[in-house]
């Protein structure tokens, strides 16, 4: 809000003299939240007194030299019957909103599968149709991303329909928003209020703040690139007030003088990119905040499997997004969300796994929970699965019991709890089996692989041994060591626990990483993806959608905090498996010298890694130099890794 303020001040813009208004959130058929203090904030007039009345309530503030005010009601019990919220200044504004009720409100946000709308789902028009319930109210706004903070939003409250639901940017409103509210206002009978802020195609970079994003290390990558973007907007922005003054006087200047020729005006700076870090949090969730809730929905994770550098990050991307919402909200509200489901896309969804460790992981955040959906999927063509209505069944029975007590619910999937290896076989124990285990299909379980200690998987025989148990074998493999389930693009494997739900995929061997001496991202000019960091081949002014920000910015280079003893150097390209690049690998030893240990110098397509050996010895820099791309493109690399007895 400070760089707004600042930015305003800086082209002359008064802050405090705003007419009295409140957030946009705020409209007629709202929802406030019941056994909460309920935030009301607006502008006004600074100095100027503000006054909300509610019910049986009245609260009074000042209006800051800043133009901004807010209230806290206190606490109300449910209302059914509609009520009138209304608003007075000292300067004899006023305004008010009706038909507004007390009950739950959820905030719901993520990429497509979030956003998408009851016309895309299993029995659409009869869902749509049944849509009539005007205790649930639903708040879904239009997509934005912004550089700066935005204090409004475009979007209004609205009683559930059909016609209602029916609107909305991918076929209505939110599907899973909504069948959550229909299932709390089934079982708790009280108004049900959904906010569904989503955005398809879009990254968890995106909805962070920056400033939550420079407290973790691991991703404040992220937070510098937004610095520098937005001091560039405002830069630009500057320019653009300075020289549209000029513009006007030249105009006034010939229109005088009679001249026919006008030049263009300035142009405005363009809004970002929606992939760009914490855009649209700036546009989408901070002008929302602090609308007092009762937890957060998500379903979000599509878009970084395309990386692997993106995939790897996820973890912290959860904790950064998970605790810097609950931090914006002041209180550790409750966070359900979905883990993605199978896509038959090759080449670029190969990272699903790595997304799918990164939510399990995430788990270890105090009051979150997840849901699995690959058991949900019937066309593994489509990335948007149709059975919305099953899966958020799954979602409001984790709220159910752990925010509203229903004790009896059993909401939780199976999850691999520790594996115990006897040489030729391996036994598989899980969590959360309720009655036991069992199969989808009465059949054996399926989709379980084991590797010996080369780490080279093949099928396993499995069989239910116990109530929590599986015991593997395989007649390839005398010694078992390492064991997966489910891990393939595609895979929808059949073990469930007694109530139904899927258990999750695990593997208990990262297929990239022996011996691991060092590793982290390449760090070099970035391209709109914060995570997927790229080098350029120096080239510029090629008129293509990649052209270098800088000339020769064609090498990157890792520093290790202290010298490593290696004998082998991974590179992992970005690639689809069309595109290719040539490049150059060198280490620095003790003696201060580059040392070329490999390089890639043809022009075939680029594989996924490259391994690079050489004699043992001590390690304290890596670099990589591009020397030509496909198209004069950026030279994109997700990973480089140093190895000290590297083991396919």
């Amino acid at each position: 809000m400070q760089a707004l303020f600042a930015f305003l001040l800086s082209i002359g813009v008064a802050l405090g003299m705003q007419p009295l208004s409140t957030s946009t959130v705020f409209s007629d058929h709202m929802v406030f939240q019941q056994g909460k203090p309920v935030a009301v904030w607006g502008q006004g007039t600074k100095g100027s007194t503000v006054e909300v009345s509610f019910m049986d309530q009245t609260k009074k503030t000042t209006v800051s030299d800043e133009g901004l005010w807010r209230v806290d009601l206190d606490p109300m019990p449910v209302v059914r019957e509609s009520q009138t919220l209304t608003i007075k200044s000292s300067k004899g504004e006023k305004l008010e909103y009706k038909d507004v009720l007390v009950g739950e409100v959820w905030f719901c946000s993520g990429q497509s599968n979030m956003e998408m709308g009851l016309g895309a789902v299993e029995n659409a028009e009869e869902e749509i149709k049944n849509a009539t319930d005007p205790m649930i109210r639903v708040f879904e706004p239009k997509v934005r991303a912004r550089y700066l903070i935005a204090t409004d939003i475009d979007a209004t409250w609205h009683r559930c329909s059909p016609e209602v639901v029916r609107e909305g940017a991918f076929n209505g409103f939110g599907a899973i928003a909504y069948f959550f509210a229909q299932r709390l206002r089934a079982e708790l009978d009280v108004p049900v209020g959904v906010i569904n802020s989503s955005w398809g195609g879009t990254p968890i970079r995106a909805y962070i703040p920056p400033e939550i994003f420079d407290e973790y290390p691991e991703v404040k990558g992220n937070s510098d690139t937004f610095y520098k973007e937005r001091k560039d907007y405002l830069d630009k922005a500057r320019w653009f007030m300075q020289n549209s003054q000029n513009w006007i006087n030249d105009l006034k200047d010939k229109m005088a003088k009679g001249h026919d020729e006008i030049a263009y005006p300035p142009a405005f700076p363009e809004n970002p990119n929606s992939g760009d870090p914490c855009v649209i949090y700036n546009a989408m969730i901070a002008p929302l905040v602090p609308y007092t809730i009762k937890g957060f929905l998500w379903y979000q994770g599509e878009y970084e499997v395309i990386e692997r550098a993106c995939a790897r990050a996820y973890y912290y991307k959860m904790h950064a997004l998970v605790e810097g919402w609950r931090k914006l909200w002041g209180e550790e509200l409750p966070f359900y969300y979905v883990q993605i489901a199978p896509w038959a896309h090759s080449g670029v969804y190969q990272n699903r796994p790595d997304i799918i460790d990164a939510q399990m992981k995430a788990l270890d955040i105090p009051k979150t929970g997840i849901a699995l959906s690959y058991d949900l999927v019937d066309d593994l063509g489509d990335i948007h699965p149709k059975k919305k209505r099953q899966l958020t069944e799954r979602l409001s029975n984790l709220a159910l019991k752990e925010v509203y007590g229903y004790e009896d619910l059993k909401p939780y999937s199976p999850v691999m709890q520790k594996v115990v290896l006897g040489n030729a076989e391996a036994k598989v124990y899980f969590s959360n089996v309720y009655d036991g285990l069992k199969t989808a299909d009465g059949k054996d379980p399926d989709l379980f692989k084991v590797a010996g200690p080369d780490g080279k998987f093949v099928d396993a025989a499995a069989e239910i041994t116990g109530k929590n148990e599986v015991t593997l074998t395989s007649a390839e493999l005398p010694e078992i060591k390492y064991v997966s389930y489910g891990r393939g693009l595609t895979d929808q494997p059949n073990l469930r626990n007694s109530v139904g739900l899927p258990a999750s995929i695990f593997t208990t061997f990262d297929q990239r990483v022996k011996n691991l001496a060092y590793h982290q991202p390449v760090e070099a000019e970035c391209y709109l993806d914060c995570d997927g960091y790229y080098l350029t081949d120096g080239l510029t002014n090629r008129h293509n959608g990649w052209e270098s920000y800088k000339k020769n910015e064609g090498e990157a280079i890792v520093k290790m905090k202290e010298p490593k003893e290696a004998d082998t150097v991974v590179v992992y390209p970005f690639s689809d498996g069309s595109d290719w690049q040539r490049f150059v690998v060198s280490i620095k030893g003790p003696d201060g010298e580059w040392k070329e240990v490999g390089k890639k110098d043809d022009h075939k397509a680029t594989k996924e890694k490259y391994v690079y050996k050489f004699d043992r010895q001590e390690v304290s820099e890596i670099k990589l130099q591009c020397i030509q791309t496909l198209n004069w493109q950026r030279s994109r690399f997700n990973e480089i890794q140093l190895f000290d007895g590297y083991e396919e």
